[in-house]
């Protein structure tokens, strides 16, 4: 199991594909198993999962499927979700997109 990567990208399609199933015990369930699945491979990896929680992954989801962000890359958004969720500031240079950003609640200090 060391050579299995599970990355949040997978992950979060995974979440978000549950997401559209009508029925919520049916949604539960199979958010349930996803979790325990998870939990599983990170116990037999021995290796301490990237802590990048269901909660950031939650924002990032959005993040990337927000056409106003079209420009960001991926692994930037991942640091925008992880800074939104933990309340951190980003300090960058401006870009086109920071005026998104910061309507969507990214606390942005540009230089």
């Amino acid at each position: 199991m060391r050579e299995l990567r599970v990355s949040v990208i997978s992950i979060a399609q995974a979440r978000a594909r549950i997401q559209l199933i009508p029925t919520h015990a049916v949604r539960s369930a199979l958010d349930t198993d996803l979790d325990v699945v998870l939990g599983q491979i990170a116990a037999d990896s021995g290796i301490a999962p990237f802590d990048f929680t269901r909660s950031h992954a939650t924002i990032w989801t959005a993040l990337s499927v927000d056409p106003a962000l079209q420009g960001v890359q991926q692994t930037d958004r991942q640091v925008y979700a992880t800074a939104m969720y933990e309340g951190l500031t980003i300090v960058e240079a401006v870009r086109p997109e920071t005026p998104a950003l910061t309507a969507l609640g990214a606390s942005i200090h540009v230089l």
